[in-house]
Formats: C-alpha cells, sequence, structure tokens
C-alpha cells in the first residue's frame, strides 16, 4: 500500500483541542442530572403524592391544559410553594449528596480499572529476555522526550498487533498485545508506529481525563441511572391507576424518554472526547516519524450511499475513529477544525439541560430569581463557550492562518440552536401536563439564538485574530470566551424569564393591557388606540428584560468587544499575507453616528407633533406623557436600523460586529441628544411638549427617558443582527458584473485617533452600564412568585367535574386547612384559659386582661399564616373561609390593642369578633363535609 503524504498546513496544537470543556461538560452534565434522578428515591410515597396534590389544593383542574395548570399555581405562588417545599420535596440537602456518592463510585472505578486490567499481563522482562524490546521502547521515549518513563507489561493472550495506556498520567501502564511483540522483528515500523501512538497518549496526558471519563460514564450508569429507572418502572403502575392517568402520560414519557436520552448523550460525548484523543495522538506520532502504514488498515472498499450513512451513524458511537478520518486528519489536519454537527448538537442539548435542571431545583426551593437565575445562565454559558466557543476560535484560526476564507458559523450555530431547543423539550420546563408546549413555534428562537452566538463569536474571533495577527490564539481566547460565556447567559437567563413562558402559552394579550391601560388612564384613549396597542405589546418584552440583571452589560460585550479590536496593537506574521485586514473603524462608526442625528431631528418632530395635542386640564395629562413615551422611544429605536444597514453594506466581511456598533453608537448618540433636547423643553415654543417657560429640567428629563435607555439598547442589538441578515440577503442577489474594488487594507496609520475615538465610545457606554448595573444592585426586588403574579391576570374560574371538585377539596384540607382550622381552635382554648384565671383571681370585680395578650398574638400570627394559604377551591367555601381570615385578623389586631390600652370595651368585642369567625368555621367546615364526605 503507498504511504500516504503527510501534508499539514498548520499545527494542529495552535489552538487548544478543546477537549479539557468537553470534559468538564460531560461531568458538569452527569452531576446535575444526578441530582434530578435520584430526587425520585429521595421522594417516599406521600411526597409523590403531593406533586399533585399541591396544585389540586390550588384549585387546579388536572385535565385542563398547561396555562390554565400554571395561572392556578402562579396566582397562589407563595402557598404553592409552601406546600411543594414542606409535603412534596425532600431537604434541599438530601439530593446532593448523590453527587457525592457518584464521585466515590467513580474514583472506585477509577482506582480499580487499571488493576482489572492488568490481571491478565506479565511484566515486560518475561517475555523479553535480551532485553531488545524493552531498549526499542526505552529509545522511542527518548526520542520524543518523554519525562517519565511507564510501566511496561505485556497480554501474552492478545493476538492482535496492537497496544493500549492506561493508569493516569504520571503513573501510566503500557500493555503490548502478544501479537505485536511477534510481530516486532519481522514488522519494526508497525512495532515503532503503533508504541509511538501510545506514547503520544502519554505525552498528550490523555491517560487521566480519558480514564476517569470511563469510570464516571461507569459510576453514572449502575449508580444512578438503574436505580432510578428501576423506581419510574416501579411506579408506573400506580400512575397507570390513576383517573388522571391521560394528564401524567406526558410526563411520565418524558422521564423516562430523559433517562434514555441522558444515558446516549453522555455516551456520545464520552466517544466523542476519546475519539478526538486518538487523532491527537496519530498526529504526535507521525510528527515523531512513525509510518502511518504501521497501524493503518487498508482502505475499505466503496460502499453505497445507505450504507455509509449507516457507518457514519455507528462511528459516532466508537471511542476510536475510523480509518478514514485517520487517514483525513493525517494529510491535512484541517478535520480538526472543523464546527462538526454532532459536538455542536451534544453541546446544545447538554446545556440546556444543565440550565434547565439546575434552574429548577433552585426554584423548587425557592431560590430562584433575579442574579441567582443569572449566576445559573452563566454557569451553563461557560459550557457552551468552553466548548462551542473554542470550536468556532479553532475553525476561524485555521482558515485565515491558511489562507481560506473564515466561516461564518452559522450553520454549526444551527446545529447548537437544535441542541437547547431539544434540550428544552426533553426537559419540559415550557410543558406540563401536555405532550408540546401550547405555542412551540417559540422554540425557533432557541435554533435563532444559537446561529447568532455562533456568527457573532466567528466574527470576534476573525477580527481579533485579523487585528493581532502573529499572537498566539490561546491567548486572544482570554478575551473571546468569557465574552461568549457573558453574552450566551443573557440568553440563558431571558428564556426563564420570557422565552419559556411565551413558549408555554403565558396569557400576554396585548389586547388585555391596552385595555387595562385605556381604563386606567383618563384623555381622548380611542384616538391613540394604535399608539396604546404598541405600549401594550412593548410592556411584556420590557418585563421580561427586567428578569435579566446584567443585561446592559451583555449588550455592552456584543459591540465593545469586537470595537476593541480596532485599537489593538499589531505584529508581524501569523495570518496568510493574501488576507485583507481590518476596514477603517469610520465604516462602523460613522452610521451611528448619524443615525444619532437622525434621532435628534426624530425628537424635534415628536415634540412639534405632540404641542398641539397639550391637554387643557390635568385630566389628560396620563395619556399624553404614555404617548411622549412611546413616541421617544420610537425616535430612539428608529435610526438604529438604516444605521445597521448603512455598516452592513459598507463592511461585507465583518457585517455582524459592523451593524452592532453602529446600532449602539446610534441609540447613545441619540440618547445623548434626547436628554439634551428633554430638559430644554419650553424654551423653544412650537417644541414645548410638559414645560411651558424656559430653564433647565435635567431631573425631570432624566426621569422621563432613562427607562427608555434600557430596551433601546437591546433592541438597537437585534435590530443590527436582523440588518446584518438583510443585507446579507441582499447581496446574494444577482447584479452585473462589474469591476470589484479592492478590499480597504488596515494601515498603522490613524492609530492615536482610532484609540481616542473607542476610548470614548467605551467610556460612555460602560458608564451607562455601570450606572443601570448599580441602580438594580441597590433596588429591592420583590420575591420571584410577587414578581410574576403581578404580570398575570387572574386565574379564571374553571367548572370542574364533581370528583375533581372532591379531590380538590381533600388536597386542600390534607396539606395545610385541616390544621389551619384545628390551630385557631387551640389558640381560642389557651385564649380562653387565659381569661378564665384571671377571672378566678380577679380582685375587686376587675379582670386583668394581660395575660391575653399572648394568645391574641398568637392568633394574629394565625390569622397571617391563614391569608398566605390556598383559596378555598370552592366559591361558596372560599367566601367563608375569606371573611374567617378577616374575622380573625380584625379581631386579634383589637384584642392586642385592647391590652395594651386596658380598654375591657374594646377586648370584649374582639372576643365576640374571633367567636363569630369559630361559627364561621363551622360553616366552612360544613361546607367542606358537603363537598367531600367523610373529611372534616
Amino acid at each position: 500500500m503507498t504511504a500516504i503524504a503527510i501534508r499539514p498546513r498548520i499545527d494542529e496544537r495552535t489552538v487548544t483541542a478543546g477537549t479539557t470543556p468537553r470534559f468538564a461538560l460531560l461531568i458538569v452534565l452527569i452531576v446535575v442530572s444526578s441530582v434530578d434522578l435520584m430526587r425520585t428515591l429521595n421522594s417516599t410515597a406521600d411526597q409523590s403524592l403531593a406533586w399533585w396534590g399541591c396544585r389540586l389544593a390550588a384549585g387546579v383542574d388536572p385535565a385542563q391544559k398547561d396555562r390554565t395548570v400554571m395561572l392556578g399555581e402562579v396566582s397562589q405562588a407563595d402557598a404553592y410553594h409552601d406546600c411543594m417545599i414542606r409535603y412534596a420535596l425532600p431537604p434541599w440537602w438530601q439530593p446532593l449528596g448523590w453527587p457525592v456518592l457518584l464521585a466515590i463510585v467513580a474514583l472506585l472505578v477509577f482506582w480499580v480499572l487499571p488493576r482489572w486490567k492488568t490481571r491478565r499481563t506479565v511484566p515486560l522482562a518475561a517475555v523479553d529476555h535480551d532485553g531488545e524490546i524493552s531498549w526499542a521502547v526505552a529509545e522511542l521515549a527518548a526520542t520524543i522526550g518523554l519525562r517519565r518513563f511507564p510501566r511496561v507489561v505485556v497480554d501474552p493472550a492478545a493476538a492482535s498487533t496492537g497496544a493500549v495506556v492506561f493508569g493516569r498520567d504520571g503513573r501510566s501502564v503500557l500493555c503490548l498485545h502478544g501479537g505485536l511483540v511477534a510481530s516486532r522483528v519481522h514488522d519494526p515500523g508497525r512495532f515503532r508506529a503503533v508504541v509511538l501512538h501510545e506514547l503520544a497518549h502519554i505525552d498528550n496526558r490523555d491517560i487521566t481525563i480519558s480514564y476517569a471519563t470511563i469510570a464516571l460514564w461507569r459510576a453514572f450508569l449502575f449508580a444512578m441511572v438503574l436505580p432510578s429507572t428501576g423506581m419510574l418502572l416501579v411506579t408506573l403502575p400506580n400512575s397507570l391507576r390513576s383517573p388522571y392517568w391521560s394528564t401524567y402520560a406526558p410526563a411520565a414519557t418524558r422521564n423516562l424518554l430523559f433517562v434514555v436520552v441522558l444515558c446516549a448523550l453522555v455516551y456520545l460525548a464520552r466517544s466523542e472526547v476519546l475519539r478526538t484523543r486518538e487523532i491527537y495522538a496519530d498526529l504526535s506520532a507521525a510528527r515523531w516519524g512513525a509510518d502511518p502504514d504501521g497501524w493503518q488498515a487498508p482502505a475499505a472498499p466503496v460502499r453505497g450511499r445507505a450504507r455509509r450513512a449507516l457507518d457514519r451513524f455507528r462511528d459516532l458511537w466508537r471511542t476510536h475513529p475510523c480509518w478514514e478520518v485517520r487517514r483525513w486528519a493525517l494529510a491535512d489536519p484541517e478535520i480538526l477544525f472543523r464546527v462538526a454537527a454532532m459536538p455542536m448538537f451534544l453541546t446544545g442539548v447538554a446545556a440546556a439541560l444543565i440550565n434547565n435542571r439546575i434552574w429548577m431545583y433552585a426554584k423548587q426551593y425557592r431560590l430562584a430569581g433575579g442574579w441567582n437565575d443569572q449566576l445559573v445562565a452563566l454557569t451553563a454559558a461557560s459550557l457552551v463557550a468552553g466548548v462551542a466557543g473554542v470550536a468556532l476560535w479553532r475553525a476561524v484560526a485555521h482558515a485565515l492562518l491558511t489562507g481560506r476564507p473564515a466561516p461564518s458559523g452559522v450553520r454549526g450555530g444551527a446545529w447548537l440552536g437544535v441542541g437547547m431547543a431539544f434540550g428544552h423539550l426533553l426537559a419540559g420546563q415550557e410543558v406540563i401536563s401536555d405532550w408540546l408546549p401550547e405555542s412551540p413555534y417559540y422554540l425557533v428562537l432557541v435554533v435563532l439564538a444559537g446561529m447568532a452566538f455562533a456568527w457573532w463569536t466567528s466574527q470576534c474571533a476573525q477580527v481579533w485574530i485579523t487585528a493581532r495577527h502573529g499572537r498566539p490564539v490561546s491567548r486572544l481566547l482570554l478575551v473571546g470566551l468569557p465574552s461568549a460565556a457573558l453574552v450566551m447567559s443573557g440568553w440563558f437567563t431571558w428564556w426563564h424569564g420570557g422565552g419559556a413562558l411565551l413558549a408555554a402559552g403565558w396569557p400576554f394579550d396585548p389586547d388585555q393591557i391596552r385595555a387595562l391601560l385605556e381604563r386606567t388612564v383618563t384623555g381622548p384613549a380611542p384616538g391613540h388606540r394604535n399608539v396604546l396597542t404598541g405600549v401594550a405589546a412593548m410592556i411584556p418584552v420590557v418585563a421580561s428584560m427586567t428578569k435579566v440583571p446584567l443585561i446592559l452589560v451583555q449588550v455592552a460585550v456584543l459591540w465593545l468587544v469586537p470595537l476593541a479590536a480596532w485599537v489593538a496593537r499589531s505584529s508581524s506574521g501569523g495570518v496568510a499575507p493574501s488576507a485583507p485586514g481590518l476596514p477603517p473603524l469610520r465604516l462602523a462608526v460613522l452610521p451611528g453616528v448619524l443615525g444619532g442625528i437622525l434621532c435628534w431631528d426624530a425628537v424635534v418632530w415628536t415634540q412639534a407633533y405632540l404641542h398641539p395635542l397639550r391637554p387643557d386640564t390635568e385630566q389628560g395629562w396620563a395619556l399624553y406623557q404614555i404617548l411622549y413615551t412611546a413616541w421617544l422611544f420610537v425616535a430612539l429605536v428608529g435610526p438604529a436600523a438604516p444605521a445597521a444597514l448603512l455598516a452592513g453594506a459598507l463592511n461585507p466581511r465583518h457585517r455582524l460586529v459592523s451593524t452592532l456598533i453602529a446600532a449602539e453608537v446610534a441609540v447613545l448618540a441619540g440618547f445623548a441628544g434626547m436628554v439634551v433636547l428633554v430638559s430644554t423643553d419650553g424654551c423653544v415654543r412650537p417644541l414645548a411638549v410638559l414645560g411651558s417657560s424656559c430653564g433647565s429640567r435635567l431631573p425631570a428629563a432624566w426621569s422621563t427617558v432613562e427607562l427608555l435607555l434600557t430596551p433601546a439598547l437591546v433592541i438597537a442589538a437585534v435590530c443590527g443582527g436582523v440588518a446584518a441578515v438583510l443585507v446579507g440577503l441582499l447581496s446574494r442577489v444577482p447584479r452585473p458584473r462589474r469591476g470589484r474594488a479592492a478590499a480597504p487594507a488596515w494601515s498603522a496609520g490613524g492609530t492615536a485617533l482610532r484609540r481616542i475615538v473607542v476610548g470614548a465610545l467605551v467610556s460612555v457606554a460602560m458608564l451607562v452600564t455601570i450606572s443601570e448595573v448599580a441602580l438594580r444592585l441597590h433596588e429591592r426586588a420583590a420575591p420571584e412568585s410577587q414578581a410574576v403574579s403581578r404580570m398575570l391576570p387572574p386565574a379564571p374560574a374553571v367548572a370542574v367535574s364533581a370528583e375533581t371538585k372532591r379531590m380538590q377539596i381533600a388536597s386542600w384540607e390534607r396539606y395545610g386547612g385541616r390544621g389551619l382550622l384545628g390551630r385557631f381552635s387551640t389558640e381560642m382554648d389557651k385564649l380562653i384559659a387565659a381569661m378564665q384565671v384571671s377571672i378566678d383571681t380577679a380582685s375587686n370585680g376587675r379582670v386583668d386582661i394581660s395575660p391575653a395578650r399572648a394568645a391574641c398574638v398568637a392568633i394574629g400570627g394565625f390569622g397571617r399564616d391563614a391569608e398566605r394559604y390556598f383559596r378555598v377551591p370552592d366559591a361558596e367555601g372560599d367566601e367563608s373561609w375569606q371573611r374567617y381570615i378577616a374575622l380573625i385578623r380584625q379581631g386579634s389586631r383589637n384584642c392586642v390593642e385592647a391590652v395594651d390600652r386596658d380598654d375591657h370595651t374594646l377586648f370584649y368585642a374582639s372576643v365576640d369578633q374571633l367567636e363569630d369567625a369559630l361559627r364561621t368555621g363551622i360553616v366552612l367546615i360544613r361546607r367542606l363535609n358537603t363537598l367531600h364526605p367523610g373529611g372534616l
């Protein structure tokens, strides 16, 4: 067979291989999934029943769709979470013990595995009587400069001409197969190639990570997957007997499917890491002089399309790449720098599951919301950046260093987005009791997010590698990867707070919000219905932005990180000489400046338009201010689109980053002019909107426009991305061929001016960003449940069957109602006992009421707990329950006040109120017994 010509165009070690982040992704996925899987083992039968019991107590009908179920939960979020924590969930620390068990089992497997592999081996000296084999191996180890010589053993029973290394880095074992030892004399080339390949694993420090991956997979399979699957199968018959099995079926199916997909995901990720290590070992051995013919098999015969597809599918599950791939990699390591579909898809699925499972755990124990969500999202996003981000940077670096066109990354990003969408469906966050989300088309946003992330990451890599040509790419990753992680974390955080709710069918109805605005504000609302409709549509969007604490930081990173490349100091060498440099910075900044000027004109037009509409009385000012704010927002955001389109047309090679820079510069420049114009409102009579006299109104102007800045910067970033896509599509339209001007080269001239411009833009952007983040840090945010509840309309009354009503009442009693009613009776007994002692010991006929204070305070605390509990899932019963709570709260307050003032008249009146509450409680109990015979 003819030897393969090895023509590596660049050293494959130019950029990190990225297998360590993949291993980290695998570890985090297994740890997070083990907590989720083993929760079923921690749950008792009563806890499993309470999962739906708390929903029934909240008045949820299991037969209804997801929207109704969620409304029932969120409208009584505090009571629902209290019920779940008390009855349905194990202690928060208990599920966290399973990763510890997993680590112990994995360490045990890792320790036992090398000893198991050496059970049939003998020392090399037992078969190498003349020492020639030992000398040959030592010579090869010395040739490559191996610092620590491995222990060499032989497996006499292995007839193959191969070898394997195992153990761990620093204490490795090289096992030569008997067939390889026997063939050393007549086929020394193969012996040399095989040994060099295995020594390359040692030199590349592959052993620990490879066998840790294997140990972790086996520990996960036997210690986590099998027990949890067994528990799911054991509980399945009880679920089948439930009258609501149709409701349980989607969730039960997803749970079983989750286990299967998780196993496949972990195994595929494990195999992909090990395959990559094998190719790097091949290249290292070839670089040291190994003949690839020594370890490669002959080329396979040409097969049909179906057989090739089947072979490719089987190759995904193998820990060693096929010989065809290994030959390609030896001929040109370009295959190592491709953004492959499967790793991107696996990364998307794993990141979505990690983000969802950690977030769900935090939400169940009331730890979700705000900065905690941001931290969870940053964890998952860092793993995406470490795997997908490294792959994209490697692809761009290889293309630029070899003079090839830089890839856009969009195709790989599409696979990343599809993986994230699949992960969301598998996790079931957007689905509760159905097979698919109520609005599944919103998952398209997830795919687009993956594409946008990959495109932006590739563009950042392109501008930075071009600007800093000659610098090691690994150093540039210190800028690129944290930026990519921060940007991706913004998407994950927003999805939990907004996107997932939209996919689940969350009732953000602009018509309802507009009707609420029309009822709230005064003025000629029908004449401005279109404006109010636009405001109503923007309110949910802006509300979802508040869920992302670092949203302005993430938007700033989108355009400031690539912008900083224009002032990066260059050095010689590196990028292919034919590769053009960065275009002039003005092609991206000047369109933004022009957009800012256009914004000023739009503000002036807005003021001139609204001046004649000023209301003559105070009655219409609320609506007038809404109109003014809405038009100011349009004036601020509108010019960002044409600025981005112009920048994208002027910078075809760096289209996305150019449109982002132009759009954000347009908003910042426009905002600065807007503040000046609004603060001087009244100085020009035809433009007077809120003011009637000239003078500086900077504080009032800032309070008017400050709320517009965050949504304007976010929407400007979206406009930049859309503009880049539109310009790209228009550029594909066939046009008459003309002479094409050469791409503008990046010269060293004007460096000082560029630095001044970039420094000014960065300073303004960071000042705005830091100010907004500081305000958020000092804001006292409401609890997550309350914040979500305020965004939703009240849960509608749903007619339910008699059986469902009975189960709702039974759950209301079981999960707190019965205890609350009995607790009030106990507290009243204490009050009566205290008063009886006072009456028995009274002197001069005057009763001391001070001993009753403790009982009155306790009754007040009970009233607060009862108010926090679920409403009765019955209209007539809830009416009695609300009156019962009101009487208790009023009676306890009067009782405490009477004792403090020594007012006997008020005290006895409060006792009458509490006795009236007792009678109301009896009426409630009778109603509940009617609905649920044999209950209370």
